[in-house]
């Protein structure tokens, strides 16, 4: 474990400086070689071929600490080609970089990036299926973000109209309280919901279900 999250912060701190670097270049061309060679070196894969593989196929291939790296490049490349890229093309990359975080269950790289998933969210809410709500539900429970969890369950509850949808995410969070409560309170209090407000939560999540208010 020790080995592991001393990996993960320092692909934090080579991903900060990376950010620095590609920030500090002004000319388009020599911004594409820098993040070129950056992606090569922290994931293992040309730049295209990171765009152009499916999230599924890049979650079977590279390691949570890559795929961490990876993420976080999209949005280095998003925030840094901003100027020549649509709404809906930066939206779209900040989708698949949240579900490539998303589909990690490490507990370090979690802890560390739960307010990272909610930015994100927050930035492409519109565009996220219920599955993608349930993988995002999972990475901020692991990560200690019971509140920030909480919010986005019931976020999107009132955000989806088909039944089926309603039912996953009733399901999930069913599970989701059931499990908080199995934690002991100073933990259910370090995530921002002490046990009282569990309780009440699994109390709005039934009327939800019953179809109250």
């Amino acid at each position: 474990m020790y080995f592991q999250e001393d990996t993960i912060l320092r692909m934090i701190e080579q991903l900060g400086a990376a950010y620095r670097q590609l920030m500090r270049l002004l000319n388009d061309l020599e911004a594409e070689g820098e993040l070129n060679k950056v992606f090569q070196q922290l994931t293992g894969l040309d730049r295209n071929t990171a765009k152009l593989l499916p999230v599924d196929s890049l979650t079977d291939m590279l390691t949570p600490e890559r795929r961490m790296a990876l993420c976080e490049l999209m949005l280095m490349e998003a925030d840094r080609f901003a100027h020549r890229l649509d709404t809906d093309e930066i939206q779209t990359m900040r989708h698949r970089a949240l579900m490539l975080l998303c589909g990690i269950d490490i507990d370090e790289i979690a802890i560390l990036r739960a307010p990272l998933a909610k930015q994100l969210f927050d930035q492409c809410a519109d565009v996220c299926t219920c599955g993608d709500t349930v993988s995002l539900l999972c990475f901020l429970r692991i990560g200690g973000a019971y509140a920030t969890a909480e919010d986005v369950l019931f976020l999107q509850l009132e955000a989806f109209a088909r039944p089926e949808d309603i039912r996953t995410l009733l399901a999930e969070g069913e599970a989701f309280y059931s499990l908080l409560l199995a934690e002991p309170d100073d933990g259910l209090v370090k995530g921002g919901l002490p046990r009282e407000e569990v309780l009440q939560g699994q109390a709005a999540l039934k009327s939800h279900g019953r179809g109250g208010p």
